[in-house]
């Protein structure tokens, strides 16, 4: 019984530690008047709406802003339980395009492998160049894409808008 406790305990210890770096991301200023300023000092195109009668009935506030390269959404919903579902669909596309991504680099190198003879040499150079766009794409994704939820509040865009709007 004991024993059964204290392996309980250990995991409930782990799943909380787990939870609480997985929630320590970066966050974009959450005053959205605020941030709308801030990126439109940094040169974004920005839009600003807290309108009920122009938003969804679900949200009481949201900011777009992008400036080519980078781009940031913010939203404020009307409950967090909506903002919760809300994160949990964009982790669940996050995670999708990782995965297309990481097959994409494994069929593309099993083409090049497996069929290197009954390839010509061109045909190899376009699976090689697919190959290394793909490579290229999901190493952008990891490391340019951010988003996150607290509270009310779901983000997403990337590290330099979230950056900028504080």
């Amino acid at each position: 019984m004991k024993r059964i406790f204290a392996a309980v305990l250990a995991l409930l210890m782990v799943l909380g530690s787990i939870t609480m770096l997985a929630s320590c991301g970066a966050k974009p200023k959450l005053n959205l008047e605020k941030a709308e300023e801030n990126l439109d000092d940094a040169d974004y195109i920005v839009h600003y709406e807290d309108d009920e009668d122009e938003l969804s009935f679900t949200m009481e506030e949201k900011l777009e802003a992008y400036d080519g390269d980078n781009s940031i959404t913010i939203i404020k919903y009307k409950k967090s339980s909506t903002a919760k579902l809300e994160y949990a669909e964009l982790k669940l596309k996050y995670d999708s395009e990782i995965k297309y991504y990481e097959n994409q680099i494994k069929y593309y190198e099993h083409i090049i492998k497996a069929y290197e003879d009954d390839l010509k040499s061109s045909e190899i150079d376009d699976y090689e160049d697919r190959l290394k766009d793909a490579e290229d794409y999901l190493e952008e994704i990891k490391e340019e894409t951010t988003f996150g939820r607290s509270g009310k509040y779901v983000w997403y865009g990337t590290m330099d808008a979230l950056k900028d709007t504080k």
